[in-house]
């Protein structure tokens, strides 16, 4: 469940050139519709398995490779062109 002006911003603001940021700690929570809208996805470090795995399964990469992410390493993929990017 969303609020009304919260679904709107996120399901229809682009369209207005509006840009939404998320971010969160646990992904495992985050809402799939929302996740399912997001033009870049950036994942750095997940100690938390059921975080690593809802991650790897959206970027489309393994969960150790999630798993292993240590510092400041991050995989980030453009949801638009598909283009993972892996920053050590």
């Amino acid at each position: 469940f969303a609020p009304d002006g919260w679904r709107k911003l996120n399901f229809m603001g682009r369209g207005f050139g509006v840009h939404v940021f998320g971010l969160s700690q646990r992904p495992a929570s985050v809402d799939k519709a929302f996740m399912g809208s997001l033009s870049f996805i950036h994942c750095g470090r997940l100690p938390h398995p059921p975080d690593q795995k809802a991650i790897a399964e959206i970027i489309g990469v393994k969960r150790e490779e999630i798993g292993m992410l240590t510092g400041y390493q991050a995989i980030q993929k453009n949801m638009l062109t598909g283009k993972i990017t892996r920053k050590k």
